[in-house]
């Protein structure tokens, strides 16, 4: 007794529908994981991994270069201020000295 132009929605099991769409989701997590691996594998390709390591080391002397450039230039920094320091304290105690 239904109208002929009527919406009417199938009456099912939603909670079988739920069981589908998680089964999908973990299909499409498996297909992302096979992916990512496929990536990875194809990366790690023999001769890539020698490129790898030599980026790996050029960078790594460029940070140890960098350390020690910044601490030669603070030493340098500290023994110029404190040569400063030593004349500006020499002319005070000229200075400070009567005369005779």
């Amino acid at each position: 007794d239904r109208a002929a132009g009527g919406f009417d929605l199938p009456g099912g099991d939603p909670l079988r529908l739920q069981r589908l769409q998680a089964v999908a989701a973990e299909g499409q997590r498996e297909a992302a994981l096979r992916h990512a691996l496929a990536s990875i594998a194809e990366w790690a390709n023999p001769s890539l991994v020698p490129a790898a390591i030599a980026g790996w080391v050029f960078v790594t002397a460029g940070i140890v270069y960098e350390r020690q450039n910044e601490r030669v230039y603070r030493n340098e920094l500290q023994n110029h201020v404190a040569g400063d320091l030593a004349l500006v304290l020499v002319g005070r105690l000229q200075k400070a000295q009567p005369r005779p």
